[in-house]
């Protein structure tokens, strides 16, 4: 017999008893047709309740052998067969809401399409999955499965978690015949979470030896974000457990390097009838849980904290996060606008939308070529053959001015990795462009770090350039970005070109990513501090000093003439 604690994994807040897992189990003996509940395998014990079965007695394959007294006879792989050995596995009955995702990724893979899962943090998504996979295992031993998070650490602890479940004693009660393969040098595979995890089915001694010639993965293999990408086949099942975190998806640009990673590398190691979850906490508008299932090969469920995606609202998970609950978990966050609990706890991203740069376009073709120009330079360069990675990049932005309603248009730059000579080469070229003076007004340079000496670089080279230092009073760099340009280009004072031009597209991106944007490393910062030099001194509450200081050629003296003549 097998003796296993229900209710043992049960977390301090969380208000669940015997009649929760009653309840559980009388919603799967009528999904399953089979009495869970008075077939005398729960044995309460005090205030502990454990479930003591014969081994392998859950075992789908030995369904056929239990009285059958309901009528919706529904397969072991589906909703009611994962929340039975949910229960039986990590001591916890399902919460609703893990019905509705049970439920969704059920309809999902019996379709063809891919599962999305989008939750509040804290909702039970990593104990979900790693039952949900485990029991895919259970089910199907000699297929490959997948689990993918954003760091190694992490997808080690997700696939050593799993592992634990098939080790573990409850185990038996479902899948007695699916065995680790833990003596050391048997064929087919190993069982560490480096190596990947192999199991055995024993019932099939007489093809099992082919099943193993013929893998090309583990029964269980891992991948972390930022990690070598190994390769493999995936014939089972896939899980994405929050790739996006906090290091890979701080702006836009990472989001779009994942989303290109996951479609390009990761989506086709997934075979002809395989499946995929992916689960999590969404951290942008443009993340992998809003793009994706904008194709028509996902689909996707959410779930707030409340029902209603409100605070307050009603709770979804009142056992765990009730009223009190939430309210605390509210005045706890300080973050401006509680921004952080709109987005991780209701999934509101309209909340990060409200921070993003407003801005208006600006036709391009509008633009007058005698308009006056002014450049920012935010510098930066690298030696030829250095590596690039994390390292700032060199951006220019020039702006020009609509004499009418003095407002300022963005219309040209650059934006990449440049050695200090490219970067002469190309604040040369731009000067030229438009017309050296008196056209262009001023090229500001910050003159933090190196910017310094590259000022006095292009001073000596072209000495014509009406070049001007800035170091912006020691102000941090969000600060200048949102008091410089924000209420600038909300009242319509800065403009952006609607020009097709690829440093107006990441312009834009850099507007659009904000307040998601690294200060190292990353080229839409580099973007918005040129941004800010371009217009430092045109929006000055003093006055614009560029123009003041323009020095006009002086007015020849008549007497001096008179004086000369003999």
């Amino acid at each position: 017999m097998i003796k296993a604690k229900l209710l043992g994994s049960k977390p301090p807040h969380m208000n669940i008893g015997h009649g929760d897992v009653i309840k559980s189990l009388e919603r799967i003996s009528e999904g399953l047709g089979y009495n869970f509940v008075d077939a005398g395998f729960l044995k309460p014990d005090g205030d502990d309740l454990f479930i003591v079965a014969p081994r392998g007695i859950f075992n789908p394959s030995q369904w056929s052998n239990l009285e059958r007294v309901g009528t919706n006879r529904e397969p072991a792989d589906g909703p009611c067969g994962l929340a039975l050995f949910f229960l039986f596995n990590m001591g916890l009955p399902f919460a609703e809401h893990h019905w509705d995702w049970a439920i969704h990724q059920y309809n999902c893979w019996n379709s063809g399409l891919g599962a999305i899962i989008e939750a509040s943090r804290g909702f039970g998504k990593s104990i979900f999955m790693r039952a949900s996979m485990a029991h895919q295992i259970g089910m199907y031993p000699d297929r490959a499965n997948l689990v993918i998070r954003a760091s190694d650490r992490m997808a080690i602890d997700t696939v050593e978690g799993i592992a634990g479940i098939m080790t573990g004693n409850p185990w038996q009660l479902s899948f007695p015949n699916v065995v680790p393969k833990l003596k050391p040098g048997q064929s087919g595979g190993a069982w560490s979470a480096h190596q990947g995890y192999c199991v055995v089915d024993i019932t099939r001694p007489d093809d099992w030896a082919s099943v193993e010639a013929s893998r090309t993965s583990p029964t269980l293999f891992k991948f972390g974000y930022g990690s070598r990408l190994l390769g493999g086949r995936v014939t089972g099942c896939m899980l994405i457990d929050d790739i996006h975190d906090r290091s890979n998806a701080l702006n836009t640009m990472q989001r779009e390097e994942l989303i290109e990673l996951v479609v390009g590398d990761i989506m086709p190691m997934l075979w002809p009838g395989s499946r995929i979850t992916i689960i999590g906490t969404p951290q942008g508008e443009n993340d992998l849980l809003q793009r994706l299932p904008e194709t028509p090969r996902f689909n996707k469920i959410r779930t707030p904290i409340t029902k209603e995606g409100t605070y307050p609202g009603t709770p979804v998970w009142p056992e765990a996060f009730g009223e009190d609950r939430i309210r605390e978990i509210y005045e706890e966050d300080i973050s401006p606008s509680k921004i952080e609990f709109k987005k991780n706890r209701l999934l509101d991203l309209e909340a990060e939308i409200e921070r993003h740069f407003t801005f208006t376009m600006f036709p391009h073709s509008k633009i007058e070529n005698h308009w006056a120009i002014r450049m920012g330079v935010d510098y930066a360069a690298i030696d030829a053959g250095d590596s690039v990675k994390g390292r700032s990049a060199f951006a220019v932005l020039v702006t020009t001015q609509e004499p009418v309603s003095g407002a300022w248009i963005p219309c040209d730059g650059f934006v990449g990795h440049v050695t200090q000579s490219q970067a002469d080469r190309i604040i040369n070229d731009l000067y030229n462009k438009y017309g050296r003076k008196p056209r262009v007004e001023v090229i500001c340079v910050e003159e933090i770090g190196s910017g310094k000496e590259f000022e006095r670089i292009l001073a000596r080279n072209t000495p014509s350039m009406p070049l001007l230092g800035e170091t912006g009073g020691g102000v941090p760099k969000e600060v200048r970005w949102e008091n410089n340009l924000e209420p600038m280009l909300a009242g319509e004072r800065i403009l952006i070109s609607d020009q097709d031009h690829p440093f107006l597209k990441s312009l834009v991106l850099a507007l659009k990513s904000y307040p998601n944007v690294s200060k190292r490393g990353d080229p839409s910062a580099d973007i918005l501090d040129a941004m800010v030099w371009a217009h430092y001194h045109a929006f000055l509450t003093y006055g614009d000093p560029v123009r003041r200081r323009q020095k006009k050629e002086p007015t020849p003296n008549p007497y001096y003439s008179l004086s000369q003549m003999k």
